[in-house]
């Protein structure tokens, strides 16, 4: 495989569609489709730091199909997840996490970042 630096943005993009449709947690389970877009989000950070800085994988015309790739993934990922679209966060958590998370956010090796927490956690 080329050096970062010197893919074309069609190849870099074509690399990222099947990594896209390939990615897995443990080579099994699949992420959740926020976890996946801030996966490509990283990766874009990653390639601008080393080599490209004007690389734009959601607005750049070249990445059209990275885009589509991903949006078609992550409404398929959304579905089998079944979460309501209109969720709120604090819902999620308390559903994922419950108590264990509350009792993170208070910890003192998070940074004690107890503003987060409120008496619905118990």
């Amino acid at each position: 495989m080329p050096e970062l630096r010197e893919l074309h943005p069609m190849q870099l993009a074509e690399f990222l569609c099947q990594f896209v449709l390939e990615v897995r947690k443990n080579g099994e389970e699949e992420f959740s489709p926020n976890s996946l877009y801030h996966i490509v989000c990283g990766v874009q950070r990653h390639v601008r730091f080393n080599g490209q800085p004007s690389i734009d994988f959601f607005n750049n015309c070249a990445f059209a199909n990275l885009k589509l790739t991903l949006n078609a993934k992550m409404k398929r990922l959304q579905k089998e997840v079944s979460v309501p679209r209109n969720a709120k966060l604090s819902d999620l958590l308390s559903m994922k996490m419950g108590v264990e998370f509350a009792w993170f956010l208070k910890s003192p090796s998070s940074g004690g970042s107890s503003w987060l927490c409120t008496e619905e956690w118990n």
